[in-house]
This record gives structure tokens, C-alpha cells and sequence, in this order.
């Protein structure tokens, strides 16, 4: 998070964004194909995977609950 501070990036989502602004824009992304989002996900350090298998409710909540600001 610090290094994203001090190169003056943002660190928090708009106030005003909710999951479906965030799903919305991701739709527009490059990695999506056949109107499916692909995720990146990381395995490990290093190591990542390009994936559309996950069900949809999955990313939505996940979204949500980073937009809560609670901590896992």
C-alpha cells in the first residue's frame, strides 16, 4: 500500500462505486472474452492463472466485501 502512496496512486475505491460499477467496468477490459470476465489469480508468488471458471454471485461478494473495508 505504501508503494502505491508514494507513486500517488489511489489506495481505496471512489465512495460512490458499488460491485455492479466495478463488474461494469470490468466488463470492458481486455480480458474478456465471449462476454465472460477472466480473472487473474494468483497461485503463488510469481505464478499466476488467467481463469473464467467461477461463478458470478463469487466475484460480486467478494467486491462487496472489499467495498465494506472489513479485514479477512
Amino acid at each position: 500500500e505504501s508503494l502505491l502512496q508514494s507513486a500517488q496512486l489511489p489506495t481505496r475505491p471512489p465512495s460512490q462505486m458499488d460491485p455492479e460499477v466495478f463488474i461494469q467496468h470490468m466488463r470492458r477490459d481486455k480480458k474478456v472474452k465471449d462476454k465472460c470476465i477472466r480473472l487473474v489469480l494468483l497461485k503463488k508468488i510469481g505464478q499466476a492463472m488467467l481463469t473464467s471458471d467461477y461463478e458470478p454471485v463469487f466475484l460480486q461478494d467478494t467486491i462487496s466485501f472489499s467495498l465494506s473495508g472489513k479485514e479477512l
